[in-house]
């Protein structure tokens, strides 16, 4: 037998008791709980999911607002009933909405006016509204009633109209003018999103904007647009918001007509005198090559970091190629004009 296992004076080694998750401090507790919260991609909404496991699980949900400021409608039946509860548990804090298409595919005036009465009461909380393809009736009901209201702390706000209506390239033009909170303010707004959507009337309302991207078949003046009328869209823009750091505008309806070869004929008009923008970093063009190196040769921006155009190649900044391409067009019809020059001298000495 072992010495050690007849030793009396030995004693087993006392086995520590398992701690159970609810015996964690609560700055853990809710750590993991927020990085759950964050990562969880199930059918049930991690907050509805930790209320119903136990009593201290349910007191710790509900005691955390940011769980329940996440309101997305994305089913054909959306939870108005839950959202409401869901923004009673917010308890002021800000929150997220997004409106997809699918309540809204048979143009559901009641499920909007659903929306619309959850909408108003905390428009004074909303952070985000994205709306996303519903249809063009849908989206004017929503940002008419929106109008008159003010959203101080709305941040974010992207609009994608439906391909079928509105100003898409591929719908039917509208002569509704795209307004949100003209009669209101949105002082606390930076980033603005607008695909298919005319921003005409929306980018002088909202002179703090750090990050804009417009996606429009008129971005750039329309379908005869020259270098000029795009440099001057860029320019005028970046003029109207001088904190600007994120730009992409892109026009919808080219990109299967965008053939360098066929634009060299535009390389020779003039374009409105530089502009420098100080907070500028970066910058996606959806133009074709000329008129994208047009635009870059007419900005001085010394924070840019990256510019790219709309097949995601990167622009060289620091090199006016619309220059060079202007100079090399130049010189190619000064040296064709001395050779038909020579030839005609030649051809007259070979006759005389």
């Amino acid at each position: 037998m072992n010495a050690t296992e007849s030793s009396p004076h030995i004693q087993p080694t006392p086995q520590p008791s398992p701690l159970h998750v609810n015996d964690l401090p609560y700055d853990v507790f809710h750590l993991i709980f927020s990085i759950c919260y964050q990562t969880s991609k199930g059918k049930i909404p991690f907050p509805v999911l930790a209320s119903h496991v136990c009593r201290l699980w349910r007191q710790h949900a509900l005691s955390t607002p940011s769980f329940w400021t996440n309101l997305e409608f994305r089913k054909k039946k959306p939870h108005f009933e839950r959202y409401h509860v869901w923004l009673e548990r917010a308890n002021g804090a800000p929150y997220d909405m997004v409106i997809d298409r699918r309540p809204f595919q048979k143009e559901s005036v009641k499920h909007t006016k659903e929306t619309i009465r959850l909408i108003i009461p905390n428009i004074a909380t909303l952070r985000t509204l994205v709306v996303k393809r519903v249809p063009h009736k849908i989206l004017r009901i929503i940002f008419d009633r929106l109008a008159n209201m003010s959203a101080p702390q709305l941040q974010k706000l992207t609009v994608k109209s439906s391909r079928r209506t509105s100003w898409s390239s591929e719908g039917t033009p509208s002569k509704w003018k795209f307004k949100p909170f003209i009669q209101g303010e949105a002082p606390s707004l930076r980033e603005l999103n607008l695909d298919g959507i005319n921003p005409s009337y929306t980018i002088n309302r909202f002179k703090n904007l750090q990050h804009v991207r417009l996606k429009w078949s008129g971005v750039f003046g329309g379908l005869n647009a020259t270098a000029h009328d795009h440099v001057r869209s860029v320019q005028e823009l970046l003029t109207i918001l001088p904190n600007l750091k994120y730009i992409l505008m892109s026009d919808t309806i080219y990109h299967e007509d965008w053939d360098d070869s066929d634009d060299l004929h535009l390389l020779s008009t003039p374009l409105p005198p530089p502009l420098t923008h100080t907070n500028l970093t970066h910058i996606a063009i959806g133009a074709s090559a000329p008129h994208a190196n047009a635009i870059i040769a007419s900005l001085v921006l010394p924070e840019l970091k990256f510019a790219i155009n709309w097949q995601q190649n990167e622009l060289l900044v620091g090199v006016s190629f619309y220059a060079w391409e202007v100079a090399v067009v130049g010189l190619a019809g000064d040296l064709i004009r001395e050779i038909i020059s020579i030839w005609g001298i030649w051809k007259q000495r070979w006759v005389v």
